[in-house]
C-alpha cells in the first residue's frame, strides 16, 4: 500500500509538470488557448540541406561550414512552406561571418516567381529577428547581400513564422520553475486545510465503470464462452490459442506492409479483424464461468485510463486511429479478464511465445526468399522500414533469451518454470539458441541505434542473471556445454544461410518484393556514401541518409503543436507530414499533452514490478520468473525506441501489442502466486 501510494504520489508530480508546462506555453502565446497551448501560428523551419544549398553567388565550403560569397550581388532563393501565405517575421540565426556586418535585401516572390516586394535587412552574428510586411503573401524568398565580395557567411538555422517567438530555454526555465513552485504551494494548503478543517472530499467511485466493465464481459463471456472454449479439450484450447495468435500477429505484420494501419479507408476493417481475433482468444479459453477480479493495481488503473484518455480524444478530436481505445478497453480487457480466470493463466502466456516462435520462423524464411539485402541501404526486411523490423528483431532476441534462461533453469533443477518435455531438451537449445542469433543478426542488418541499444540491455540483464546462478549450475557444466554447444553450431550455419540467402536468393529467384512507399535509409559515411551511390546512382533512388533527419527540428514542431485533446494527423516539417522520432512526442501531439501522465505511468510500473522480481532471488519470486523477464524485457525495448522512434505503429507490429497488452500478464502472474 505504502508503494502505491509513492508511485500516485509521483503520477500527481508529473500532472504538475505538465500543467506547468501548459501555462508556460499560454503565457508564451499570450491567449488561453486549449487547442493549440503555444499558439504558434504558422510556422515553417529551414532545413539544413536548405541552409546549405549552393547558388551562383552563394559558393557552400564543407571544409569551413559555410558560405562564401563570390559577387556583391550575392543572391540565394528560398521556397517556403509550399503556399502563398503572409508572414510577420523571419528569424535568422548566424553562426559565423567574417565582416562584422552584413548589409542586403529580401525580396519577396509569388506562386508565379514575380517579385511583388523588397525591404532592407542587416545581418550580425547571432539572432536576428526580422519583421516583415504582413499585407504581402509569398511563396519564394531571397537574401541578397550587398557589396561583400569574397566574405564568409554561416547560417545554423532559419525561421519564419506569422507571430513572433518569444521563447528561449532561459525565459521558459524561469517561468516554468514559477509555476510548479506555485503548483506545490497550492497543493500544499489544500493538503493543510483539509486536515485543519477536518475536511472529507469525496472522490466518485470511478472503479463503479471497471465493476459494470467486468459485469459485461462475465454476461457475454459466460454465455458465448460455454458455447466455445467450454466444449473444447485442454489441449485443443492451446492449439486454438496458438493459431488464433499466429493469426493476430500474422495479420498486423501484413496491414503494416501493406499500409492498412495508415490508410483511412482499410484502417478500421484492419481493425475490425483485430478485434474478432482477440475475443476469439478471450472465448476459447474459457474454462467455468467467470469471476470478478481485482484491478485497482498501479499497471491495470494506468491502463484503463490510458485507452479512456484516447476515447476521450477521439470524441474531440476525429482521428485515422480512432478506434484505437475503444478495441482495447473493450477487447483487450476482456482477454485479461478471461486470462485472470483461467485456472492456469501462465498456459496462455506459453502459448503466446509459441506462436511468436512460429510466425518468426515463418518470417525469416519469408526474407531468405522475397526480401534482398540490398548494399550499403539498411535492411527492411518483413517490414517496411529498418527500424520497424530492427524492433522486431530486438524483441524477438528478447523473448528467445529469456526462453533460454529459462530453459537452463529448468533444466538445471533451479526452479520449474514453463513446463517442456524433457526429451525436447536438446531441440530446445537449439531452437531458442539459434532463434537468438538470428534476431541478433536482424537487428544488426538493419542498423537501428534504439534496436542495437535495446538489445544490449537485454543481452547484458539475461547475462547477469545467468551469472548470479552459476554457482548452482556447476554440477550440470557438461550436460549444459553439451547442449548449448549444439545450439551455438547451428546457429552459426542458421545465420549464415540466412545471410547468403537474404543477399543472393531473391535476386537468383527473381522473386524479390519491394514495398509500396518502402522506406529506405542508409547510415554509411559521407565518403562512402558518395562512393558507391555516384557508382550506382540508381540505387540512390529514395534513400534516405541519416545524417539528414533533422531531430531536434522535428520535435519542436510536434511540442509547439502540444493541446489538450490532439490532433487527427501528423505536422508539416519542410513541407512535408513527418512521424515524430520519440513515442512520447508522438502520443502527446497525437492524444493531447495529459496522456503523458497513464503513458509514463504505464510504463513506469511495469518496470517497477517486473524489474523488482526479475532481480530478486527469493523462491516466490522465482515462480514467476520467466513472465517477470518477459514483461521486464519488452518494456525495455519498447521504451528504448519511446526515447529514438516511432514505436506506435497502432495494431501495425507486434511488440506495440505485447507491450500494452502486457498489464494482463502482470495481473495474470499474482493470480499464479494465489494459485
Amino acid at each position: 500500500m505504502k508503494r502505491e501510494k509513492k508511485f500516485y504520489l509521483l503520477l500527481f508530480f508529473l500532472t504538475g509538470i505538465l500543467l506547468s508546462v501548459m501555462i508556460v506555453f499560454m503565457r508564451l502565446g499570450g491567449a488561453i488557448n486549449l487547442e493549440e497551448f503555444m499558439s504558434a501560428g504558422k510556422v515553417y523551419d529551414f532545413s539544413r540541406s536548405e541552409l546549405t544549398k549552393n547558388s551562383s553567388t552563394w559558393i557552400y565550403q564543407l571544409e569551413e561550414g559555410g558560405y562564401r560569397l563570390s559577387e556583391d550581388n550575392a543572391v540565394n532563393r528560398y521556397k517556403l512552406n509550399g503556399k502563398e501565405d503572409a508572414w510577420g517575421f523571419l528569424y535568422i540565426d548566424v553562426e559565423n561571418m567574417s565582416v562584422p556586418s552584413m548589409e542586403g535585401i529580401l525580396e519577396y516572390y509569388n506562386a508565379g516567381k514575380v517579385k511583388v516586394a523588397e525591404q532592407a535587412i542587416r545581418l550580425t552574428e547571432g539572432r536576428n529577428a526580422l519583421e516583415l510586411a504582413t499585407d504581402v503573401p509569398m511563396y519564394k524568398m531571397s537574401i541578397r547581400i550587398l557589396n561583400e565580395k569574397g566574405e564568409f557567411l554561416s547560417l545554423s538555422s532559419m525561421q519564419i513564422r506569422t507571430g513572433p517567438s518569444w521563447y528561449t530555454g532561459k525565459h521558459f526555465a524561469e517561468l516554468f520553475a514559477f509555476c510548479f513552485l506555485g503548483f506545490l504551494t497550492v497543493s500544499g494548503v489544500l493538503l493543510y486545510l483539509k486536515k485543519k478543517l477536518s475536511v472529507n472530499i469525496k472522490i466518485p467511485d470511478v472503479y463503479k465503470l471497471v465493476a459494470l466493465l467486468q459485469y459485461m464481459f462475465r454476461l457475454f463471456g459466460d454465455y458465448f464462452g460455454e458455447r466455445t472454449g467450454g466444449k473444447l479439450k485442454p489441449g485443443q484450447r492451446k492449439a486454438m490459442r496458438k493459431l488464433l495468435f499466429g493469426l493476430l500477429f500474422s495479420w498486423m505484420i501484413i496491414g503494416n506492409v501493406l499500409n492498412w494501419t495508415n490508410s483511412m479507408e482499410m484502417y478500421r476493417y484492419h481493425v475490425f479483424a483485430c478485434m474478432v481475433l482477440l475475443v476469439l482468444l478471450a472465448l476459447v479459453s474459457w474454462e467455468k464461468p467467470l469471476q470478478k477480479v481485482s484491478w485497482k493495481t498501479p499497471w491495470m488503473v494506468c491502463w484503463l485510463f490510458l485507452w479512456g484518455g484516447m476515447i476521450i480524444s477521439d470524441f474531440f478530436v476525429i482521428k485515422k486511429w480512432e478506434l484505437t481505445g475503444q478495441v482495447m478497453l473493450f477487447a483487450g480487457s476482456f482477454l485479461i479478464f478471461s486470462c485472470q480466470n483461467m485456472q492456469y493463466p501462465r498456459d496462455m502466456i506459453r502459448d503466446f511465445l509459441d506462436a511468436l516462435e512460429l510466425v518468426f520462423l515463418a518470417g525469416t524464411v519469408y526474407c531468405m526468399l522475397f526480401r534482398m539485402k540490398r548494399p550499403a541501404i539498411d535492411y527492411n526486411g518483413l517490414f517496411r522500414s529498418s527500424e520497424e523490423f530492427s524492433m522486431y528483431g530486438a524483441f524477438m532476441w528478447c523473448m528467445f533469451l529469456v526462453e533460454l534462461d529459462n530453459l537452463i533453469k529448468e533444466d538445471t533443477g533451479l526452479f520449474n518454470g514453463m513446463k517442456r518435455k524433457k526429451k525436447y531438451t536438446d531441440v530446445s537449445y537449439m531452437k531458442y539458441i539459434t532463434g537468438a542469433a538470428v534476431s541478433l543478426y536482424f537487428v544488426l542488418r538493419s542498423n537501428c541505434i534504439a534496436g542495437l541499444a535495446a538489445s544490449a540491455i537485454g543481452g547484458i540483464l539475461v547475462l547477469f542473471r545467468m551469472l548470479g546462478n552459476f554457482k548452482p549450475v556447476r554440477e550440470h557444466t557438461g550436460k549444459l556445454l553439451k547442449s548449448t554447444g549444439l545450439g551455438i553450431v547451428t546457429a552459426i550455419l542458421a545465420v549464415s544461410v540466412v545471410h547468403i540467402a537474404t543477399k543472393q536468393l531473391p535476386q537468383f529467384l527473381n522473386l524479390n518484393i519491394t514495398y509500396e512507399n518502402e522506406h529506405l535509409v542508409t547510415g554509411v559515411s559521407d565518403e562512402d556514401y558518395i562512393d558507391y551511390f555516384t557508382m550506382y546512382p540508381e540505387e540512390a533512388e529514395g534513400v534516405k541518409r541519416k545524417q539528414d533527419i533533422e531531430y531536434r527540428t522535428i520535435w519542436r514542431s510536434y511540442i509547439r503543436r502540444w493541446n489538450l485533446f490532439g490532433h487527427s494527423e501528423q505536422p508539416r516539417v519542410f513541407r512535408k507530414r513527418s512521424p515524430a522520432y520519440n513515442g512520447y512526442i508522438a502520443i502527446s501531439y497525437g492524444t493531447g499533452l495529459f496522456i503523458l501522465v497513464p503513458y509514463i505511468g504505464y510504463q513506469a510500473a511495469l518496470l517497477f514490478r517486473s524489474g523488482k522480481n526479475f532481480f530478486r532471488r527469493k523462491e516466490s519470486c522465482q515462480e514467476t520468473y520467466q513472465e517477470d523477464s518477459l514483461i521486464l524485457l519488452t518494456s525495455l525495448v519498447y521504451i528504448c525506441f519511446c526515447i529514438w522512434g516511432n514505436v506506435d505503429m497502432v495494431w501495425g507490429h507486434p511488440l506495440w501489442f505485447s507491450f500494452h497488452l502486457a498489464a494482463g500478464c502482470l495481473e495474470s502472474r499474482l493470480q499464479f502466486q494465489e494459485n
